[in-house]
């Protein structure tokens, strides 16, 4: 095969050509997080692994975080579900075979659900390193009709929203409601207020084999279901599980105004503040009873509601009055903790109101070691001593 051109070797080339072969770089591996490199794909999955732990994935509702145990009560829509760090899902519907979900699949059909149970798994997967990270969630939808909900309000109203409630009534409200779990639930939240309220009283003989100290257990559980409702009757009762159990936050007004002064104004003393004055808008509904009646209460409840409403109201107490709340304390009948500490607070603020420090000092020292209520009395305390 005939040729032209030639190419004459120059000093380089010879040079290149005198050294020994070198074998080529071994390949490297980047790390697609921060970009170190490594030669072993191993050793790039373990760095992964160690250093760019996969996220847990999260169901946020409403805007907030749910717990891994819940009840959920209140209808939705799809921006009400969230999904973060979430690429599968997969769920379990009442005990059945568990099925595969997209998140955005997983948003469409939790929505729609009112009464089941859900077992969940949301996954978080990396195709690189073969990683999931995995969170469990057990749900129980309890939503009910709105308008079932209308019916069991007004029957709570005409049944237990008495003056001298009965087990009688009780048993008489839980026999005309109806069947499906969502409404009996929330039926349910309003009877274990009722039978809070009872086992408080104790008036007559006994119906339950529950003791005293039950009625907390009862309203707690109470206020578990109906605090999720945004319904007058629901925050009522919210309102007053509140009060007996001496939970003075700063919630949404309850809607029962004798609650919501009573609640302001131990939180104004707990605070520290000035016990607010009520305005005369809300002094002038209850005395002129515009107000109908939405929540029952205990007797003691009812004093304590009268007493707390003359105190915000910026009167004071007579001594007739607080002598009798003093020895509700001492009296035979059982007093919870939760009303002794109000008995206490009431009865220290009236006695200071009348310029009786020494009456004042008794109730002060009983309730300077109180976890809400201590910094307000041993401050009272030390300005009298």
């Amino acid at each position: 095969m005939p040729t032209v051109g030639w190419i004459r070797e120059g000093d380089i080339e010879r040079f290149w050509k005198g050294q020994p072969e070198r074998p080529p770089m071994p390949p490297l591996f980047e790390c697609p997080r921060c970009g170190e490199s490594f030669q072993e794909v191993r050793a790039l999955h373990e760095h992964i692994r160690l250093t760019h732990p996969l996220e847990l994935p999260q169901l946020y509702i409403f805007g907030r975080p749910i717990l891994k145990e819940s009840v959920l009560r209140l209808p939705m829509e799809a921006d009400n579900v969230e999904l973060l760090q979430c690429t599968g899902c997969e769920i379990q519907v009442d005990g059945g075979d568990w099925q595969r979900l997209s998140p955005e699949r997983f948003v469409t059909e939790f929505i729609k659900v009112s009464n089941s149970s859900w077992n969940i798994r949301l996954l978080n997967e990396r195709s690189l390193d073969s990683a999931v990270a995995q969170e469990n969630y057990h749900i129980r939808f309890r939503i009910p009709n709105l308008a079932v909900l209308d019916d069991i309000d007004e029957h709570f109203l005409n049944t237990l929203v008495i003056d001298e409630i009965t087990h009688s009534d009780l048993e008489i409200f839980h026999r005309n409601l109806p069947s499906d779990a969502p409404a009996r639930e929330y039926a349910g939240g309003l009877g274990d207020l009722v039978l809070g309220i009872l086992l408080k009283e104790r008036s007559g003989i006994p119906r339950s084999p529950m003791g005293f100290d039950a009625f907390e257990v009862k309203m707690k559980s109470s206020l578990g279901v109906l605090k999720s409702f945004d319904r007058p009757v629901a925050l009522a009762a919210c309102g007053c599980v509140r009060f007996n159990l001496n939970d003075f936050q700063d919630y949404d007004v309850s809607g029962a105004v004798e609650v919501d002064k009573g609640l302001r104004f131990f939180r104004d003393i707990a605070m520290g503040c000035q016990v607010a004055v009520a305005e005369g808008s809300d002094r002038q509904n209850v005395q002129d009873g515009n107000q109908c009646a939405i929540c029952p209460v205990d007797h003691l409840t009812h004093r304590l509601l009268s007493a707390c409403s003359q105190l915000a109201d910026g009167n004071s107490i007579s001594l007739e009055d607080l002598e009798s709340l003093r020895q509700i304390k001492r009296g035979m009948l059982p007093v919870s903790q939760q009303d002794r500490v109000k008995i206490d607070v009431i009865c220290a603020e009236g006695y200071m109101r009348i310029d009786r420090g020494k009456d004042a000092m008794q109730h002060l020292q009983d309730i300077q070691f109180d976890p809400t209520f201590k910094d307000w009395s041993q401050y009272q305390i030390s300005e009298k001593v």
